[in-house]
């Protein structure tokens, strides 16, 4: 120890703790003074093995800045336990989080809001760390703060699968917030070692894996039928609504673990066009064979072709705007569901709205959940369910 005692490491620590003297000229007990802005708190650090190895390093502090601490207590056996850290860097670390937990105390004390604080050095030094082990080629951008990181992952299909990560002034020490587009959530670990964001990217990619024949379902809805829900598909929504005949559609729900396997579903539009439909599911579900896309099944079934994404007379043909509100796309109701049976008629409604109407006019009768009553078109027996 004599060659650290006059080298660069002691004049460090000597700048940057000048008021923790070394109890030994075996450097193995550390004590002081440990300065957080104009406070002083009292703390020891013992390192057996020298101030060059945190193993079996142990700290104590004193009563007050333990106080200040209680709520971050957790990050210091972590800082005691990074590979590689010496007693230089770990005071460092230590400084930075004491720092902010008294800025945080003292903040609340005066009713302060605390959300907008600049994270410390050591937070942009182990972010670049992170990005670097990770690969740069993954990055697909960063904000201006530093805050959230977007990375692109490319599965064997050549699909390409985000995940944005919002990082917290608290990192790596806080659990990381994530956004995917993912049908299933993407579980992050209260600990996850001293590169979250790379844990976090393995797991993402191991779900993204995971999913790869769900994946290749919805790819196949997508492209081989018209999807009118959701308006704008993406891989997080497990459901496909496609159309089968003028104002009628299927609503697909896929099974996240067996997408292959028998899906949930549900017939839109009136029973003179869905009807005889749905007896040839329920007559014919036997013959469902998984080793089929459910495309597949359900055209062999149903004894239809799927239509594929139209323009023109087709497209505004089905697309016809509900007979109540007069829109297509209701905001929070989707598109219309209900038509009347009455086939010269056929004026398509949202459920939501023909309800309401029913419900608004005196002649209705109501049985349990559904309404009865006229057609505001054509004058024709109607129904609709409740919600």
């Amino acid at each position: 120890m004599e060659g650290w005692k006059t080298g660069p490491h002691a004049q460090k620590m000597l700048d940057d703790f000048p008021l923790l003297f070394w109890e030994s000229e075996e450097f193995c007990a550390l004590q002081g003074m440990f300065q957080i802005g104009r406070k002083e708190f009292e703390i020891r650090l013992t390192c057996p093995e020298g101030p060059l190895s945190l193993r079996g390093a142990s700290v104590l502090v004193d009563s007050e800045l333990e106080l200040f601490l209680k709520n971050d207590k957790w990050i210091v056996p972590k800082l005691l336990n990074r590979p590689g850290e010496d007693v230089h860097g770990f005071l460092v670390e230590l400084r930075e989080l004491c720092q902010r937990s008294v800025e945080n105390q003292s903040a609340d004390q005066h009713g302060h809001l605390l959300t907008n604080r600049l994270p410390t050095a050591s937070f942009y030094r182990n972010l670049l760390d992170e990005l670097e082990s990770i690969g740069w080629a993954s990055v697909e951008s960063v904000d201006e703060s530093l805050t959230k990181v977007k990375l692109r992952l490319v599965d064997g299909s050549k699909r390409k699968h985000d995940i944005d990560i919002l990082l917290s002034a608290e990192h790596p020490f806080e659990i990381l917030k994530t956004i995917t587009q993912l049908p299933t959530a993407l579980q992050i670990p209260a600990r996850s070692g001293d590169k979250p964001i790379a844990s976090t990217v393995r797991r993402f990619n191991e779900l993204v894996e995971k999913h790869q024949k769900l994946f290749d379902v919805l790819d196949d809805f997508d492209a081989r039928t018209w999807v009118v829900e959701p308006e704008h598909p993406t891989r997080s929504e497990t459901f496909r609504k496609v159309v089968i005949g003028k104002f009628s559609s299927l609503l697909v729900d896929l099974d996240t673990a067996y997408p292959t396997g028998v899906p949930e579903f549900r017939f839109f539009g009136s029973e003179t066009a869905i009807g005889p439909l749905r007896t040839r599911l329920d007559e014919g579900l036997h013959k469902w064979d998984s080793a089929l896309m459910p495309i597949e099944n359900l055209e062999a079934i149903l004894e239809i072709t799927f239509d594929t994404p139209k323009s023109g007379t087709q497209a505004a043909e089905f697309s016809l705007e509900c007979g109540i509100c007069y829109a297509f796309r209701l905001e929070g109701h989707g598109i219309p569901d209900v038509a009347c049976d009455y086939e010269p008629c056929s004026r398509p409604f949202h459920r939501s709205c023909l309800f309401e109407w029913l419900r608004s006019v005196p002649d209705s009768r109501q049985s349990f959940d559904a309404l009865f009553g006229q057609c505001p078109y054509c004058s024709k027996s109607i129904s609709v369910r409740g919600l």
